[in-house]
């Protein structure tokens, strides 16, 4: 029970800050055919599932130690980097919302597709539940498209991304770190 409760927590801490990150997105978000907006979360998805099923099937092939290892150096790195990616965005980029045209939904869904298969080396290294880490990811990347943009706005304030995305960091640190 322990290592699905991880796992799930490990899928939406990755996924958190594109929680409070698509609020900053305008009109086009928005206001794009369903089918287009789920473009970014099956993208996700299937990059968590990929990198998960790696992870497990190369884990393998490394000693019984040195696979929790890697697993917890891919979770501490990833964390680093969203905390470091958290700060810019508090210092440098400020918090205005923009309009995100069809390159830019192209480049969150890269963004979004390389830290999910990360998060899936990481969990698949760990041995810990695919299944579970696979359905959180799904679960967060699906809310951030069929929630309304204006309920999004109103629950998670923009303010609220510098320690949403802090926290997330310090989350998948400490996943890493400790399990």
């Amino acid at each position: 029970m322990a290592v699905v409760l991880a796992s799930f927590l490990i899928g939406m801490s990755v996924n958190s800050d594109h929680v409070v990150f698509a609020t900053h997105v305008g009109k086009t978000t928005s206001t794009a055919p369903l089918a287009w907006r789920m473009v970014i979360p099956l993208i996700s998805v299937v990059a968590c599932l990929f990198g998960s099923l790696s992870g497990l099937k190369a884990g393998r092939l490394l000693t019984q130690g040195s696979d929790g290892v890697l697993g917890s150096a891919v979770l501490v790195c990833l964390g680093i980097w969203t905390i470091a990616e958290s700060l810019h965005t508090v210092f440098i980029s400020g918090d205005s919302p923009f309009e995100a045209g069809f390159s830019e939904t192209m480049f969150i869904a890269l963004s979004r597709a390389l830290a999910n298969l990360c998060i899936g080396f990481g969990v698949g290294f760990m041995k810990l539940s695919v299944t579970a880490t696979v359905a959180s990811v799904f679960v967060c990347s699906v809310m951030t498209v069929l929630i309304p943009v204006s309920l999004r706005r109103h629950f998670i304030p923009i303010k609220w991304s510098r320690p949403l995305g802090l926290f997330s960091g310090v989350l998948l640190v400490a996943f890493g770190l400790f399990l």
